[in-house]
């Protein structure tokens, strides 16, 4: 809710090298779109802030569009595997328990079909099987927010991004930070768009 003030203008979209407007983007995008964020250590997340941000900003442009108080917030999610999970509140994943523990893949698997994913997006290299999902986009994401096969490139002036993530590591003990550093590029990052068997 605290990001409702972000426009689809605050937003630079470069698909395969052209331009995107944001609302082209999320042309197909509807205010009970699902999405989850997948990050299995918790932090690696942050490499998506952008698009995340990007999400939830078409999550408002929808309710904007008809006349739908901004103070609720969309059913996004992350799905972690360490405890305890990450808060990613200030990425208006919220209430907390959207921040999902899983153990294992079958676990994983079960979280994603039974909360309807319509879109997620996923750590470099993650091996996911999502053929019994309904999962219709899925992107790839660096942890260091610079995928070097994407396809995807979103930018956003540097305004609150910097102290949502800062929340989010903050919200870790000091053990489970550990020396993680801020993401290279937390305000130009790159992504690549997963083919979604069906």
């Amino acid at each position: 809710m605290h990001s409702s003030g972000l426009r689809g203008s605050d937003f630079k979209l470069t698909r395969h090298g052209v331009a995107e407007l944001h609302e082209e983007f999320f042309s197909g995008f509807h205010s009970a779109t699902r999405v989850a964020l997948l990050t299995p250590t918790g932090l690696e997340g942050l490499g998506a802030t952008t698009l995340i941000m990007a999400y939830v900003t078409a999550f408002y442009d929808r309710c904007r569009e008809r006349d739908i108080s901004t103070t609720s917030y969309p059913s996004f999610f992350t799905f972690q595997k360490s405890l305890p999970c990450a808060d990613y509140c200030m990425l208006d994943i919220w209430p907390y328990h959207r921040n999902v523990n899983y153990q294992n893949d079958q676990q994983l698997a079960v979280a994603i079909a039974s909360r309807e994913i319509d879109a997620l997006l996923v750590p470099e290299g993650y091996a996911l099987d999502l053929a019994v999902s309904r999962v219709t986009r899925c992107f790839e994401y660096a942890a260091s927010g610079k995928l070097e096969q994407h396809d995807l490139r979103i930018e956003v002036a540097p305004t609150m991004l910097e102290g949502y993530a800062k929340e989010v590591i903050a919200s870790l003990s000091a053990s489970r930070q550990g020396d993680r550093p801020m993401p290279v590029n937390l305000f130009c990052q790159f992504f690549r768009e997963l083919e979604v068997g069906r």
